[in-house]
């Protein structure tokens, strides 16, 4: 988030709130989309209960600082980003109990017993989110020629912190896979693909300008992976859900450096450099 804040200004926030239409899109796109996406994967594939429910969880949970990471690499709209991170995490503890309770009506399992209090959420967005974020902002302001030299190392480095914990992962839960587990694989990364691709159509069809729409799809298809392993393992305590998580966790990592990739190879988002080197008045 620091590196983050580096590259933004207080006027970025401004022109966000100034034209909220983004981000209602997104946060509808978030809350309403995933889901959407597994009621029809589970259709088309007739997907055993625990999968399906497996990948409501993750439907269940919006973006968090990983999605925030690939939408300021892949050259998205930053301050967008990390406005619907803190939006959508100030409403999970209605939405995320809401949606996953659906899940295990539709899907069956154990009833969904997920609290979030609201209080701590909003206390979680703050101290993670935006006290980061002003420290970066801050170093623009106080070393404005050093920090923009700050911002890889710092972005690179924190999303590296963030991938850690997949070898761990790994390590505690590899045993749950079978070698059987070819219709969770694929529904997984289909979850993933298809989120992507219609967070940015929804982004272009709402006539949002392609640097947001990119930015969609990276907040609807990238989801909160800490969230959904906290929601299996503590509340719904049935780690055979864990399965679909097990191949969405390197999906949503591949997709997401393949945008940053497509958006270096492409050039998008140049369009905004000069703006952004500009000097800033706000």
């Amino acid at each position: 988030m620091v590196s983050m804040g580096i590259t933004l200004t207080f006027g970025d926030f401004k022109n966000v709130l100034k034209k909220p239409k983004p981000i209602a899109v997104g946060f509808c796109g978030q809350t309403f989309v995933p889901g959407c996406v597994v009621f029809l994967l589970a259709m088309l594939f007739g997907l055993p209960d625990h999968i399906a429910l497996g990948m409501m969880v993750i439907a269940a949970c919006p973006g968090g600082a990983t999605s925030n990471a690939f939408s300021v690499m892949a050259r998205g709209d930053a301050a967008l980003s990390i406005s619907l991170t803190a939006v959508s995490s100030i409403f999970a503890f209605v939405t995320v109990p809401t949606i996953i309770g659906i899940g295990t009506k539709v899907f069956g399992g154990p009833d969904s017993g997920v609290t979030l209090d609201f209080a701590e959420t909003a206390l979680k967005v703050f101290s993670n989110t935006v006290v980061p974020l002003a420290l970066g902002m801050s170093l623009r302001r106080v070393l404005p020629v050093l920090s923009p030299k700050l911002v890889k190392p710092l972005l690179y480095g924190g999303l590296g912190v963030l991938i850690l914990p997949t070898f761990t992962f790994f390590d505690q839960f590899g045993a749950l896979l079978t070698g059987r587990d070819t219709l969770a694989a694929a529904a997984a990364i289909l979850l993933n693909i298809f989120a992507m691709f219609a967070g940015l159509i929804l982004g272009w069809a709402c006539g949002l300008p392609p640097r947001q729409a990119r930015t969609l799809s990276i907040e609807v298809g990238i989801q909160n992976y800490g969230l959904v392993l906290i929601i299996i393992v503590t509340y719904l305590q049935d780690l055979s859900l864990l399965l679909p998580a097990i191949f969405y966790l390197p999906s949503m990592y591949a997709t997401g450096f393949l945008m940053v990739f497509l958006a270096g190879k492409f050039g998008l988002g140049k369009e905004t450099e000069a703006a952004k080197k500009a000097p800033q008045h706000s």
